[in-house]
């Protein structure tokens, strides 16, 4: 009878021993941000999102800011991009005034900002 080296017994924990801080990392990218709230927008984001909310025609809004640092928003990197949901976002009007706005909140160009009609709810 023929036996397996001894370093090839041990291969398989070595390999889940490496894979074990990819797989924390992984799962510490879904846990919020202390910062969210309920809502899931942090501080600045409410912020920009009450302000929004304001305009003419928009109605109730959600925003998503993106920094350098992170594909999503922390407090000190610089934003990249925004992305707005609105409920009056159907409205090319509507559009404009969003963008306008959230160019002058964030110093961001046009093409940096989508902005979308934001779902019903039943």
């Amino acid at each position: 009878m023929v036996e397996k080296p001894a370093h090839k017994k041990d291969a398989k924990p070595v390999q889940w021993l490496l894979l074990l801080p990819a797989l924390a990392l992984l799962i510490c990218s879904f846990i919020p941000r202390g910062t969210e709230s309920a809502s899931g927008m942090n501080a600045e984001e409410r912020r920009i999102a009450a302000a929004l909310s304001r305009i003419e025609g928009a109605g109730e809004t959600y925003v998503v800011i993106y920094t350098q640092e992170s594909s999503l928003y922390s407090e000190t990197g610089v934003p990249t991009g925004v992305l707005i949901l609105a409920r009056g976002a159907g409205d090319i009007a509507v559009q404009l005034r969003l963008s306008l706005a959230a160019q002058t909140l964030l110093n961001l160009p046009a093409d940096s900002i989508l902005i979308y009609p934001m779902e019903e709810t039943p």
